[in-house]
């Protein structure tokens, strides 16, 4: 699809609009039956679903890094992927916070404590740099900056 685009149309779509645009009209056709034979995946749970591809995400981005510039890199790997997602939690717990805190002042129900605050921040604040450095990798950028990113990625 994405070459079609490109060349009859002259639009240079990005490859996930195209995937979500062929997921929203396979979504429109679910309801029939010849669909759904081909749709058996949509019936996987989010566990099995995780079990599934996470394996697979984690070996492509570890097979094709450089191993002598993730080793040089490493300390950088480390900081981000630490530091970088506990500065991240810590933001997005205050945020919440001071969110819930405004917004639902004479609701006791709808107020959070600052353990629910601090789990919620972990699984959003999780980066997932998938687009950049695929972006990366297509354009002509430093090897090491790719390396770096997806190094903190898989970690």
């Amino acid at each position: 699809f994405h070459f079609y685009f490109k060349r009859h149309y002259h639009i240079s779509l990005p490859y996930t609009v195209i995937l979500m645009l062929v997921g929203a009209v396979l979504g429109a056709f679910y309801q029939y039956e010849l669909i759904k034979r081909f749709t058996f995946i949509a019936d996987l749970t989010p566990v099995q679903i995780l079990a599934i591809f996470l394996p697979i995400l984690i070996f492509e981005s570890a097979f094709s890094c450089d191993p002598h510039i993730f080793i040089k890199c490493l300390g950088q790997i480390l900081i981000l992927a630490i530091l970088g997602f506990f500065i991240s939690v810590v933001l997005t717990t205050l945020a919440v916070m001071y969110w819930y805190e405004n917004e639902y002042t004479n609701d006791i129900q709808a107020c959070w404590t600052w353990d629910q605050a601090v789990l919620y921040s972990a699984v959003v604040s999780a980066t997932d740099p998938v687009s950049v450095v695929s972006l990366l990798k297509s354009m002509t950028s430093l090897k090491t900056l790719s390396t770096v990113i997806e190094g903190e990625s898989v970690c």
